[in-house]
């Protein structure tokens, strides 16, 4: 029998290394009950350490003692989250990296006397003790600079200690250390890493709402081991993280890692989850009634926003309320209708909160109030953006979605998102520049809310999928029997066929698994925060059954015409699929390129129906004013594209 060994440790004190942390200690909490829920106890053999806990020593001889017991048929799983940082090498081993220095471990005794952080190299050394004995490791870790390595807001700094400019002592180390790291080209077998972030950048901490601080990147990895089944892969995992973090921060981009590049398309942790429950239901337990889903599963509650779900296919509807929502099951009260207690109900999401995306201002007050006044009098009528919020003196930083306003030069404003990166042009400070910025700000939001769209635990998950199928020049038609790309993010390159550049082409197959017909729609979501349904604008596919969207046709997936076509230069789209068991329609998920005007939405009483369509409007125009007739399932899948032209060394 395949086992699991678990070593989870999270570090948010420290003894000398400033500051302190707020959500390591919960990512390990997260971790351990995802683990508990999804693997059988006889399969599982965890350990945590915390704080105090995992000190340099403690964390080495549980790599040995606990990590050191997998064998050939199970899997050793290493998750840290902490500060991560830089040191130098000892001069005996300093050529082995090109800049001299490693990326480190922080635990919580580092740096005090002589006790040196956990180098990577360290890490690799006791990754090969573990995957002598036949094991697979993975590490997941969730800390600053952790690529090759094996945490922000305002409020919540990011996971990175400050660089070490000395070296420790080579007798401080690891026994063998010189020896292994001197070894040209090592990496530890059969060993996979999942990083927060590539190794220049940061990673953040993140409080999304109904929950506690967590990384970013471990709630993100916590939120696809909720929903995936399994025989999800490793890539598929990286995957869904990746667009997670991505859909907030722009600047941290989380790493797949893998000693051969088999190991990414294996089983995540050998196939021991259970298949998650296929359905969101609703039961009387211990006095109160309660769903089992929660903010893991993707469940949105925001604090006088309603998250509803209705009970499946029933009339007249019967709904409950989110009341205490959880990390895996939520306490709900229905609206209006008593439940039978020896019942348990199948429930569908019926409406979540797509409350003000908040905005954080980093300008002079004057230049602040005028931009405030603009957002609360920008909604019909003059009254306050049904988009936008600012910021307030009661805001924490903590907000699920936040996009800033600052003024880099005198003159400018810019847009960013939460980690700063630039996400439109500079803007004027003038009355017509503060209009834009505004309504470029509503724009974005109205973006963000659509792209994170999911329905946890939906029952349709399994019977639809997006595939992306590469397109051979001069082809006009899918072949029956052509594959799709592996599952997960995909990159795709320009040709240069040396008289130019050449951009590619694929086509996007619609794949209906599941016994009934389903009403699909696929948007087309750009990084210039277009968002288009013309490839697919709504159709029913039918029982076992393969849809290919833009008529059928190849989609060439070229830059945008303002992106020069030069060496590095890129694009990313979304392609976002929406299913459900009724017609919908997708007048309400269209957003034209930032800047451009708008194309209007008509009314709900023309032709918008079902969950989806109103969930659309709820998004397009906060109107919650159309009714359901009855509830049926829907779900949304997402597949991230990212299109580039090579470097001069590819070809």
């Amino acid at each position: 029998m395949a086992r699991l060994y678990a070593l989870l440790v999270g570090v948010d004190r420290y003894q000398t290394v400033k500051p302190d942390l707020s959500g390591c200690a919960n990512d390990v909490e997260l971790a351990a009950n995802l683990l508990r829920e999804r693997i059988d106890a006889a399969e599982l053999d965890l350990k945590q350490l915390c704080n105090e806990q995992a000190t340099r020593t403690a964390v080495i001889d549980a790599f040995r003692s606990h990590l050191g017991q997998a064998g050939p048929q199970d899997t050793a799983l290493f998750w840290f989250s902490g500060h991560g940082s830089t040191a130098p090498l000892p001069a005996e081993i300093w050529s082995t990296e090109e800049s001299g220095e490693c990326q480190t471990t922080v635990l919580h005794d580092s740096r005090t006397g002589t006790v040196p952080d956990l180098y990577d190299k360290e890490l690799a050394l006791l990754a090969d003790e573990v995957v002598a004995g036949g094991a697979l490791m993975l590490s997941i870790l969730d800390s600053c600079h952790s690529r090759s390595g094996m945490r922000g807001e305002d409020d919540l700094p990011p996971r990175l200690a400050p660089a070490l400019k000395d070296p420790p002592a080579p007798d401080d180390l690891l026994p063998g250390l010189l020896r292994a790291a001197s070894t040209p080209g090592h990496r530890p077998g059969r060993h996979i890493t999942l990083a927060a972030c590539q190794e220049h950048e940061v990673a953040n901490e993140t409080h999304p709402p109904g929950t506690g601080v967590h990384g970013a990147f471990s709630h993100a990895i916590g939120q696809a081991l909720s929903r995936v089944g399994p025989t999800a892969t490793y890539r598929d995992v990286w995957s869904h993280a990746h667009a997670l973090v991505g859909a907030r921060f722009r600047g941290q981009s989380p790493s797949l890692e893998v000693s051969t590049e088999d190991l990414a398309d294996r089983e995540f942790l050998g196939g021991t989850l259970r298949r998650p429950a296929a359905d969101v239901t609703m039961r009387h337990h211990r006095g109160a009634w309660e769903v089992n889903v929660g903010t893991l599963h993707g469940l949105v509650c925001v604090p006088g926003e309603e998250t509803t779900l209705a009970v499946y296919g029933v009339r007249p509807i019967r709904q409950v309320r989110v009341v205490r929502p959880g990390d895996l099951r939520s306490l709900v009260e229905p609206i209006g209708w008593e439940p039978e207690v020896e019942t348990q109900y199948r429930m569908i999401l019926t409406e979540v909160p797509f409350p003000p995306v908040t905005v954080a201002l980093d300008v002079d007050p004057d230049l602040g109030e005028r931009i405030s006044t603009a957002v609360h009098t920008a909604g019909p009528g003059g009254r306050p953006s049904p988009h936008i919020r600012i910021a307030d003196d009661q805001d924490t930083g903590h907000t699920g979605k936040l996009l800033r306003v600052h003024r880099p030069e005198p003159g400018d404003l810019l847009i960013t998102s939460a980690d700063r990166v630039p996400l439109t042009g500079p803007l004027t400070t003038d009355t017509a520049g503060v209009t834009r910025t505004v309504d470029h700000l509503e724009h974005i939001a109205r973006w963000l809310q659509i792209r994170t769209l999911n329905n946890p635990r939906s029952a349709l998950d399994d019977r639809i999928s997006l595939e992306i199928v590469p397109a051979r020049p001069g082809e006009r038609t899918l072949p029956a029997d052509r594959e799709a790309l592996p599952s997960g993010r995909v990159e795709l390159h320009y040709l240069n066929t040396g008289s130019g550049w050449t951009p590619p082409s694929v086509f996007v197959r619609i794949h209906n698994t599941g016994p009934n017909r389903l009403y699909c729609v696929l948007l087309d979501l750009t990084d210039q925060f277009r968002m288009d349904p013309d490839l697919f604008d709504g159709a029913f596919v039918r029982s076992e059954w393969a849809a290919v969207a833009g008529r059928g046709g190849p989609i060439t997936m070229s830059l945008p015409p303002d992106r020069p076509i030069v060496p590095g230069s890129h694009v990313t789209d979304w392609f976002l699929l929406l299913a459900s068991e009724e017609e919908f329609s997708s007048e309400s998920f269209y957003l034209p390129r930032l800047g451009e005007a708008p194309r209007s939405v008509r009314s709900a009483g023309t032709g918008l129906r079902g969950v989806l369509g109103r969930l659309g409007l709820l998004a397009a125009r906060r109107d919650g004013s159309m009714n359901l007739d009855a509830i049926t399932d829907w779900t949304a899948k997402i597949v991230e594209v990212r299109t580039s032209v090579p470097e001069a060394n590819r070809s």
